[in-house]
């Protein structure tokens, strides 16, 4: 099956460098109770785009290729009902090729969508109203045959079990009290990934839990209570217990990472981000039972090469804290650094020692664990931070004019070289002269624009369309480090300049192609989609070639 090359390579470069919870993407989130939950469903639906179920262009399934599959494999799905952590599953699914829709005879054969929350808990309708039929934060793959067991149960525990799984999952009566119904129970190294989903559903969805309750009846007996788009407390108790006693895992964290970097959807789960978050929103008498961290501080908050960092954090429990050890890394997963946290006025912790200075460009991760009297545990969220890179070492060179046309001018140029290596290029225009671009301003960074364009290092090259014809333009490029209020631009010496002139126009009509976009799609097809411009008239043709062919470098 052929994908997207340039929408793959794409993806993989946004995950290497953005692998990270946005800056100020939780800024919003204040209060507590429903005040926190309402504030988290307004962050997570503001950018969710939904995706197709089942599409030619970008569908769940191919969102699978960046969120589940096995970091050893590289195209083996990661299925949590098959799966045996730290052993050898007896069943393996390869992306794509071992998916299916229909039926399954036996454990193994094939691997399917999996909705956490079943669909006919919401009337099962797939529409633009109905998102959280898509909703990669709450549908994994799944052994199909495994999931015709579950079919829509709830989750929650069984100590009689009527079927389990090749991985101890298991079928049968619940075991709890306010259930009496069958239910599904994930094996325990996942139950914390089922809870958080659950509770991500009850966040995104606050507004439509308790309509979905009322409206389609999927069993006699209800976990969501009839208002308030919340759960009955008995499940809150459960999920809560799960999410605590089965941490978030790096598996979470790389797909929480991967469904907001490298799937169109585009949103994250807090629960996974700020685990503490949990305890903050529901009030659960399993929350009095673990030590609680949230208000981590980081001082300084941008560090530069020379700078130390010491962290603080408000921890609470029932009881007392015995220990808060801070852990931290450079790899972003061994941890293998640690730095006891001693009380600096209660409930305030602050680390007896500071992380050591790192050279830059450097990330440092670190995670809080503290440990109170009756022994219980706890694991705060990861956090992390970039080492501050000084302003580029040179400038970039053979900044020339490339290829251009009556409505755009594309210009070149070769990499900067140094020390301290740029992580981007601003390259600003002026149809007016050179001495009227102003240089930039350390600390204030320049949005696209007509004129303005930010181009990451190793591109080598921008173009700028929409220009007048047989007119002369104007050029400086600018390397720079860091971004946002941090971002550090290289003036001195003066920055790399040209001049490029459009050409005359041309005659009516599709003309001549100027640029064109490759698209691969499914079943073995190229779509080159070519742009043309005329005057102020614009159209657009397509034509599709067998893959066999190569068009304009356009290869399979």
């Amino acid at each position: 099956m052929i994908r997207s090359l340039l929408f793959v390579l794409s993806f993989l470069a946004a995950q290497l460098l953005f692998a990270q919870i946005p800056a100020g993407y939780y800024d919003s989130a204040t209060g507590t109770g429903d005040v926190l939950r309402a504030n988290l469903r307004d962050i997570i639906t503001a950018g969710h785009t939904k995706l197709p179920y089942t599409s030619s262009s970008f569908d769940v399934w191919d969102a699978y290729s960046f969120t589940d599959v096995t970091t050893s494999g590289g195209n083996v799905i990661w299925d949590m009902y098959t799966d045996i952590p730290g052993g050898t599953p007896i069943y393996t699914f390869t992306l794509y090729s071992d998916q299916c829709t229909g039926g399954s005879s036996g454990e193994g054969s094939c691997y399917s969508r999996e909705h956490q929350m079943p669909n006919s808990w919401w009337g099962g309708f797939d529409d633009p109203s109905n998102p959280q039929y898509t909703d990669l934060h709450h549908l994994p793959p799944a052994d199909q045959y495994v999931n015709q067991y579950k079919s829509n149960l709830i989750v929650a525990e069984t100590s009689s079990p009527t079927y389990t799984s090749s991985n101890g999952s298991r079928v049968g009566p619940c075991s709890l009290t306010g259930f009496t119904g069958s239910v599904f129970e994930p094996i325990n190294a996942y139950k914390g990934d089922f809870a958080r989903a659950y509770l991500y559903m009850a966040t995104r969805y606050m507004n439509n839990l308790s309509t979905w309750r009322n409206t389609y009846i999927y069993d006699s007996q209800y976990i969501i209570a009839t208002s308030g788009g919340n759960y009955l407390q008995w499940y809150v108790d459960m999920l809560v217990r799960w999410h605590l006693q089965d941490p978030v895992s790096q598996k979470e964290i790389d797909r929480n990472n991967a469904i907001y970097y490298n799937t169109p959807q585009h949103n994250r789960n807090p629960y996974i981000d700020h685990p503490e978050f949990v305890c903050l929103v529901w009030s659960s008498t399993e929350c009095n039972a673990v030590p609680i961290i949230n208000n981590i501080v980081q001082t300084p908050l941008f560090p530069s090469p020379v700078n130390t960092v010491s962290i603080t954090a408000d921890i609470t429990d029932d009881g007392s804290i015995t220990s808060a050890v801070l852990q931290w890394c450079t790899d972003g997963t061994s941890f293998g650094n640690s730095i006891a946290m001693n009380l600096n006025g209660s409930p305030n912790y602050i680390t007896s020692a500071s992380i050591p200075a790192q050279t830059a460009g450097t990330t440092v991760t670190y995670k809080i664990i503290a440990v109170d009297n009756d022994g219980n545990s706890s694991t705060s969220a990861i956090c992390s931070y970039n080492v501050l890179k000084p302003e580029p070492s040179n400038h970039a060179t053979a900044f020339s004019c490339g290829t251009g046309t009556s409505t755009s001018i594309t210009l070149t140029w070769t990499d900067a070289t140094g020390t301290i290596l740029p992580d981007k290029y601003l390259i600003k225009a002026s149809n007016i002269s050179l001495a009227a671009i102003s240089d930039p301003i350390d600390g204030t960074p320049e949005a696209d624009a007509t004129y303005v364009k930010n181009i990451g290092a190793g591109i080598q090259s921008v173009s700028f369309t929409g220009l007048a014809s047989a007119t002369t333009y104007y050029f400086k490029i600018y390397p720079y480090t860091n971004s946002s209020s941090n971002v550090n631009y290289k003036t001195s010496p003066l920055a790399p300049e040209n001049t490029c002139t459009t050409s005359s126009g041309g005659t009516s009509g599709c003309a001549k192609a100027i640029d064109f976009i490759c698209i691969f799609g499914k079943n073995e097809k190229i779509l080159i989609l070519y742009r043309y411009h005329f005057s102020r008239y614009r159209c657009y043709c397509s034509f599709n070639f067998e893959s066999s062919k190569i068009q304009n470098n356009c290869k399979t």
